[in-house]
């Protein structure tokens, strides 16, 4: 199962990770100065990823296939 990893960096600021199934890291936080807002993010990327577009900002390659909802697929 996924998780959320809820940790203090170096410089004793709040930031969280995103692991996989397998632990690996998926993502990383910016810094938080209190434990509150880093909690407050961790529940805005819960309630936002699962629907969330994929905006490719890069330009499009052979290898990506385009979606129904003008987004791309990236695989």
């Amino acid at each position: 199962m996924s998780v959320f990893e809820l940790y203090r960096d170096g410089h004793a600021k709040f930031r969280f990770r995103i692991l996989d199934d397998d632990g690996a890291i998926v993502a990383v936080s910016e810094e938080h100065e209190d434990k509150a807002s880093a909690i407050a993010a961790i529940r805005t990327v819960r309630d936002c990823a699962a629907t969330s577009r994929v905006i490719d900002l890069c330009g499009a390659y052979p290898e990506d296939v385009a979606v129904g909802d003008g987004g791309y697929f990236l695989g």
